[in-house]
């Protein structure tokens, strides 16, 4: 289990802006055209007639591109469950499935020190991550290709027809279906008016209940649902427009705006970073556990002791609430970035508020002070004569003291 593979190193993810351009194209994200040796993708469901699986190999970024895939799809009616996405375990799922994600590329670059960055989109008014030094500039054409200019230009996305799989009884087959495109800023502002901004966040981690019933994109006052992005940040209440994680998407307008598909985009990396790290502050000043999942009503897949799907080996929801040194990570947003930006304003209003008592028991005090160390020389004079051992050789306790051993 991934709690078994406690790192020994520990790595800390740092800003994409921050990041060498190396460890997030060139050395890490370009095993997409390596072979995973270790595990292979499900095509064909064993049969009822009792014919057997087919399964086919698969690069080590499309082995989780189809993760998420697998987990995120539904049935032909859409009833069926989203095991990563609107619920209670969305956030578990996603940081352990980051986590394998990293654990992965430090093995394939033989680097134990690299870690994924993130992407703080805060605030921003455009796609500072796009540009050809880091995920890949784009062209405001109709099928808005990545820029030629960019490594991940020849990239193939894959898992993008689930209708068609689901009407041949498969599953994506891990071929590629054409180029990662990406529109950032283009698309409908109805749907999702802009990007979260950092009062949006700070509303995020304010909320005090990690979920509530009925555990899905319809639950109010959730912490998990709104910075999943289906509550509105002025209040907490369901929304019919998307914010938070979900607002991210659609701004790409492109590979990443379809849930099933959207992990092909390197830029879900950095996205997803910096959603956990929300995760991980709101963990933080909440004091949050496993306990905070529901055990049970929520979405199969969803409760405390379900299953993560479709991780193997196996793991539960409930290892995904534990905090981030946990697993040998941290973000450089610490000591608690977030957590100022929240709290100390109020903390210096409340300060100015109370200055004039803090100045009075200041002066009250000193006043005490001082007739208390007028009283202790006097009798230290009448009684000194008593005892001629040095200070320094006094006890610090008198013998009738009572002490604390």
């Amino acid at each position: 289990m991934l709690l078994q593979a406690v790192l020994l190193l520990f790595v800390v993810r740092r800003s994409a802006a921050q990041f060498p351009r190396q460890c997030t194209t060139a050395q890490s994200l370009l095993q997409k055209v390596t072979i995973n040796p270790t595990y292979c993708i499900l095509v064909t469901p064993p049969g009822p007639n009792g014919s057997l699986p087919v399964f086919a190999n698969a690069s080590y970024y499309d082995v989780f591109v189809w993760m998420h895939y697998f987990a995120s799809q539904r049935k032909d009616d859409s009833t069926g469950p989203d095991y990563a996405h609107e619920g209670a375990g969305f956030l578990p799922w996603h940081r352990l499935f980051l986590l394998a994600w990293e654990r992965t590329l430090q093995r394939v670059s033989g680097d134990l020190t690299l870690s994924l960055p993130y992407w703080d989109w805060r605030d921003a008014e455009n796609c500072q991550v796009c540009t050809d030094d880091l995920f890949g500039a784009y062209q405001l054409s109709e099928l808005g290709p990545v820029s030629s200019g960019s490594i991940f230009a020849a990239w193939q996305i894959t898992c993008t027809r689930d209708a068609e799989y689901a009407s041949q009884g498969m599953f994506c087959a891990g071929k590629g279906e054409g180029p990662l495109e990406r529109r950032p800023g283009t698309h409908d502002r109805f749907h999702s008016p802009q990007l979260p901004s950092s009062e949006d966040v700070n509303y995020c981690l304010n909320m005090s209940e990690y979920d509530v019933f009925p555990f899905d994109r319809h639950a109010n006052g959730s912490f998990r649902n709104l910075l999943e992005g289906f509550a509105d940040p002025q209040n907490g209440h369901t929304s019919n427009f998307s914010t938070m994680h979900n607002a991210v998407h659609i701004f790409m307008n492109g590979s990443m705006s379809s849930v099933g598909s959207s992990a092909n985009d390197p830029i879900f990396i950095v996205h997803h970073t910096f959603t956990d790290s929300i995760f991980e502050e709101w963990i933080f000043l909440h004091n949050a556990n496993e306990m905070d999942l529901p055990s049970q009503g929520a979405t199969v897949g969803h409760n405390r002791e379900d299953f993560m799907v479709p991780f193997f080996p196996l793991v539960r929801q409930a290892e995904g609430m534990l905090p981030a040194n946990t697993f040998g990570y941290s973000y450089d947003i610490g000591d608690n970035q977030l957590f100022w930006d929240i709290f100390f304003p109020s903390l210096l209003s409340s300060a100015q508020q109370a200055w004039p008592w803090i100045i009075c028991s200041f002066i009250i005090g000193a006043a005490i002070s001082l007739a208390v160390c007028g009283i202790v020389k006097r009798v230290f004079h009448k009684n000194g004569a008593k005892n001629n051992t040095p200070d320094e050789l006094q006890p610090l306790l008198p013998k009738k003291e009572q002490s604390y051993q």
